[in-house]
């Protein structure tokens, strides 16, 4: 997360309506960052629009679902919803979700909307071309090493539209000893480099 972010008066105003975690800078959290940072850039790449379909994958029951859902014409949340998600730690992922998406919500959402369906990343039931938008955010790390986010990603642009976008957060390790769940530079490279996808961006390496 970059702090410099906390002084971008529009930026900051995403992150307070999304209502989810205290907006103060010395309480930055990575998730509000990578929820705050999703709606930024959607919004100026011009995607937040009533003709806009998106795809979450490995989506949980986050706050930012609710959110599109109030901005985009179709959010499909997608996830396996297995393990044991309702701890503290990762209390992300409740399959309760699939019967009450209502209960999750932390503000009032356009409950047409949005769908909830039980997903495996790696085999989207999706026709090619389907979406405008397919995001994963902190993810793809636990979907089998490299292999398989290569895999998720590859899933991820098939079911793009031309021109679609993909939006990805991930544990980037820049120095220090491997992780079985952080991705090292060249393997980051190796993802943003499947076929289909080109950056919008370089990616800036550089520390705040």
């Amino acid at each position: 997360a970059n702090p410099a972010k906390w002084d971008n008066p529009e930026w900051m105003t995403i992150l307070r309506d999304l209502a989810v975690a205290p907006d103060h800078k010395l309480s930055m959290h990575r998730k509000s960052y990578e929820f705050t940072q999703l709606v930024y850039g959607l919004s100026r790449l011009g995607r937040l629009r009533d003709d806009v379909s998106v795809l979450s994958v490995g989506a949980g029951h986050e706050c930012v679902l609710y959110y599109l859902a109030n901005r985009v014409g179709s959010v499909v949340a997608t996830d396996l919803y297995e393990g044991d998600w309702r701890s503290v730690q990762a209390a992300e992922g409740d399959e309760r979700v699939l019967h009450d998406p209502a209960a999750f919500a932390p503000f009032p959402y356009r409950k047409d909307h949005l769908v909830f369906l039980k997903m495996n990343a790696l085999h989207l039931a999706f026709r090619p071309a389907t979406f405008d938008v397919a995001y994963s955010l902190s993810s793809i790390e636990h979907f089998g090493g490299l292999e398989g986010a290569e895999a998720a990603l590859d899933e991820m642009a098939r079911v793009l539209k031309p021109g679609g976008l993909l939006v990805l957060a991930t544990e980037y390790l820049l120095s220090g000893p491997p992780h079985e769940e952080v991705f090292e530079p060249h393997e980051v490279t190796a993802l943003v480099s499947r076929p289909g996808l080109r950056l919008v961006q370089p990616i800036d390496e550089s520390v705040y």
